[in-house]
């Protein structure tokens, strides 16, 4: 049964206070009182949903904006504090698709290195009808207060797309949303550019940063005994939200909290190896660079983190069983077809 922390719950019984609305009607169907949810430490999906479904009754349509505009970090319980004490924005986002699950069961962060930045797309578990829309509009908030946060001030860069349609209340997104917003997407998500990911933060911790990660990597190991996620799972998880050239083991067993040694055992008993995984997404970019850009062999090369051009060309081969000019003058082909 998917279970998740009470707190934005919480927010909603406030606001429902506030305006003096009836509690009765809020906590109708869904088997909470005032008191157990002050009390509890987490709450069902099912029962948080009708929740929501009570409060937007009682409140209106952009709840979601509403609760999103009261959320920071500390939202997240422990993987906040690890969050909020990463090294850069890129490393926070990256240990919140990590760990999120952990809290927010209703939603799989993933995170999408791209050309312009990174892209954290937001899959939910299981549809949701309407509350789907309010849980996407409050995780997009969530996160532009983060990237405030670190940067010190409003970021406009920051692109919001919405897997829904423009909904009647649109005129209130720009109170909200610092950045442009679109509507319609195959999923919601969040386009960070480049520029706004790397910069230290301020609030860099290392010792806590340190110290979350390990419990939350502990915690995160019983979770995966029930739910079947692997390491395998994280370590390509973490290629796929890293900047060029990847990162090699020891980065990746620091992120993930274990030592280099017990990553390496955990990826073997999975049928699976380091060596693998990183140059399985080193492929995929080097496909889309030959594929969608007019960049030179040598200058993707370079990219990927290839001293020499010539190991990049035998790498490639060994991968597709093509050379690099080779793709790229098929792949046009086929696209001119």
């Amino acid at each position: 049964m998917l279970t998740l922390s009470p707190i934005y719950a919480r927010y909603v019984a406030q606001a429902v206070n506030r305006a003096a609305l009836s509690e009765e009607a809020l906590f109708a169907g869904t088997g909470i009182t005032s008191k157990s949810l002050r009390e509890c430490s987490e709450i069902e999906l099912d029962a948080f949903n009708r929740l929501l479904e009570n409060g937007q009754a009682l409140l209106g349509t952009d709840l979601g904006l509403l609760i999103g505009s009261q959320a920071n970090l500390m939202t997240l319980g422990e993987v906040g504090v690890a969050v909020a004490a990463a090294p850069t924005l890129r490393e926070g986002l990256q240990a919140t698709a990590t760990f999120s699950r952990l809290h927010a069961a209703q939603i799989h962060a993933v995170l999408v290195s791209t050309p312009q930045g990174l892209s954290l797309r937001m899959n939910f578990v299981e549809p949701m009808g309407d509350v789907e829309r309010l849980h996407a509009e409050s995780g997009a908030l969530l996160l532009q207060s983060y990237a405030a946060m670190i940067s010190g001030q409003r970021v406009n860069t920051v692109e919001y797309r919405f897997h829904f349609s423009r909904p009647d209340y649109y005129c209130r997104y720009a109170t909200f949303f610092d950045g442009p917003v679109s509507f319609d997407w195959a999923q919601s998500s969040v386009e960070i550019p480049t520029q706004a990911l790397d910069a230290p933060s301020p609030y860099y911790q290392p010792e806590l940063w340190r110290q979350s990660q390990l419990r939350l990597q502990g915690a995160l190991r019983e979770f995966s005994i029930h739910s079947r996620e692997t390491y395998t799972h994280h370590v390509r998880a973490f290629f796929r939200s890293s900047a060029l050239p990847l990162p090699q083991l020891t980065q990746v067993a620091a992120q993930l909290a274990v030592s280099e040694r017990s990553l390496n055992r955990h990826l073997n008993h999975e049928s699976s190896s380091f060596r693998e995984l990183r140059h399985g997404v080193m492929k995929e970019w080097a496909e889309y660079y030959l594929g969608e850009t007019s960049t030179s062999v040598d200058a993707i090369a370079a990219t990927l983190g290839y001293q020499e051009p010539s190991n990049f060309r035998r790498a490639f081969k060994r991968w597709t069983g093509q050379t690099p000019g080779e793709f790229r003058r098929l792949r046009r082909k086929d696209s001119d077809v």
